[in-house]
């Protein structure tokens, strides 16, 4: 599979991913399965030069229809995975979880998503993965 697409820009509503830039060449077949889907995703590669990376990513956390965590050993030892996490959970966006390996949460992720939906990739065919991440 290719490539995703640009990061989405727009008023229309949206989904943000988080995951771990070590996992981009696993996440990259989801953002784009996804993006071909019809959904508009939001991704940190579209952060425009000489914008505050911060400020963009809090922006487009607090305002988006679904925060998507793919979650691996890399994005929870990921400070700025968490955070994005946290900063979702406070805002009380709709989260989905998908665990992409079998993996131990940190106690404070642990609780935050404790009644949160999650889908565990590592565990399904791609058929039924891609059925459950687009309900």
């Amino acid at each position: 599979m290719s490539s995703p697409k640009a990061s989405y820009s727009g008023s229309d509503p949206y989904v943000v991913v988080s995951y771990a830039h070590a996992d981009l060449s696993v996440v990259s077949a989801d953002l784009r399965f996804l993006q071909d889907e019809g959904c508009n995703v939001w991704y940190d590669e579209g952060i425009g030069a000489g914008l505050s990376w911060r400020d963009e990513v809090a922006l487009a956390i607090s305002e988006c229809s679904l925060f998507v965590i793919f979650l691996t050993r890399n994005s929870i030892s990921s400070e700025v995975c968490r955070q994005e996490l946290f900063l979702a959970l406070s805002r009380e966006r709709r989260v989905l979880v998908v665990y992409l390996e079998d993996c131990q949460l940190s106690p404070g992720m642990e609780l935050g998503l404790s009644d949160k939906q999650a889908i565990l990739k590592y565990q399904l065919e791609e058929r039924e993965y891609r059925r459950k991440l687009l309900q």
